[in-house]
């Protein structure tokens, strides 16, 4: 059977609650890894919100950061299927709880440049997540970025000049694209 933490990724939200107490939420391997980061990339939206959601409601610890640089931000926004109304309050409470949107990761960057790789940015009604973002902190754009086989920019650059049309992004944030 898998431990606690594997089984917030792989669970119907449904399946996950019939045993579940509230002292998992703070469960964490030796790796770091907790079920709320695991729930991150659960890819059953519907278990994916209401399982992390539970889990901040029994005090999971949001601030949680892999030895990667990797937080439950960077996670989220590496999915492909979105409700943006839903993770955009979510945002919200892990922000709250203590995860950094300017946690930068050694291979991916902070979650912003996740959100726009995994095309998540370029989506309609993204700009309620970036929103969630920018009401209780401030995006560090001057961040730099490390991109394999390109040279280092700031997080402001790489959206200025990526090729993705992220025009909620662009507008919340207050940066033209390159022409």
């Amino acid at each position: 059977m898998p431990n606690r933490a594997h089984r917030a990724e792989e669970e119907s939200l449904v399946d996950f609650l019939v045993d579940y107490t509230p002292v998992e939420a703070k469960f964490a391997l030796s790796t770091g890894d907790t079920p709320l980061l695991r729930a991150m990339l659960n890819a059953d939206l519907l278990a994916r919100v209401g399982i992390a959601e539970r889990l901040l409601d029994d005090g999971a610890d949001a601030a949680v950061t892999l030895g990667s640089g990797l937080n439950a931000l960077h996670l989220l926004f590496s999915n492909r299927e979105h409700d943006l109304d839903r993770e955009a309050v979510l945002v919200g409470r892990l922000i709250a709880g203590g995860a950094d949107p300017n946690a930068v990761s050694k291979r991916q960057g902070p979650p912003l440049l996740v959100m726009i790789d995994s095309g998540m940015a370029s989506l309609a009604g993204v700009g309620a997540v970036i929103d969630a973002i920018t009401e209780s902190t401030t995006i560090d754009l001057e961040v730099l970025v490390n991109r394999k086989g390109r040279p280092r920019k700031t997080l402001r650059d790489e959206i200025a000049s990526t090729p993705w049309h992220l025009p909620e992004v662009r507008e919340r944030l207050e940066i033209p694209q390159d022409q």
